[in-house]
């Protein structure tokens, strides 16, 4: 692949790759049901993985960036149901300050970007549902946090996506998510 695509473009497919598998199997260890989106909800839905128990419904993104090491160590962003707040998230996450290296044209963002926004209206056809972006720093930071041979993640990665999904709010955080994302009652309001 990486003959094929360039180097760092390969990493990036790899890390990628690993990245989904590894937040997947966090996911199962969790006691999240997790399964793999139909080729229509990957292509056009912005959707990874799903990942389900009882009342609801997670839909996921996994994007690899290459952050600076001093960022945050945060993993998993809930995004925000309109595009405007998507655009805010997007740009404080992935701010010039923040990433490794300079992105000139704004492809990082742009491809990001599209890929939430996709998610976000995915979430929005769906009951109880709640996009979540899983955003690993950089391939080399992976690597502390997934095994590259087998995909599983470390206990590390694990907690931190644990953690975050503790700190979503009952249930009437679906609701308030839901019902901005459906002002008017929308299809399932």
């Amino acid at each position: 692949i990486k003959e094929m695509i360039g180097k760092e473009n390969g990493d990036i497919l790899i890390a990628g790759a690993l990245g989904e598998i590894a937040t997947a199997r966090a996911f199962c260890q969790l006691e999240y049901d997790t399964y793999y989106p139909l080729s229509e909800e990957d292509q056009h839905g912005g959707v990874d993985w799903w990942a389900q128990r009882s009342s609801h419904t997670i839909a996921i993104q996994v994007k690899v960036a290459n952050l600076k090491e001093q960022c945050d160590n945060k993993v998993v962003y809930t995004v925000p149901p309109t595009s405007v707040a998507i655009d805010e998230m997007v740009d404080n996450l992935l701010s010039d300050e923040r990433l490794e290296h300079r992105d000139k044209y704004g492809k990082t963002k742009s491809i990001i970007r599209g890929s939430l926004k996709k998610l976000a209206e995915t979430a929005r056809k769906t009951s109880y549902t709640i996009p979540l972006l899983i955003l690993h720093n950089s391939p080399e930071s992976m690597a502390s946090q997934i095994n590259s041979i087998t995909g599983m993640p470390t206990a590390e990665l694990t907690q931190k996506i644990k953690d975050r999904l503790a700190n979503i709010p009952n249930e009437k955080a679906w609701i308030k998510w839901l019902s901005l994302a459906h002002p008017q009652g929308g299809k399932n309001g």
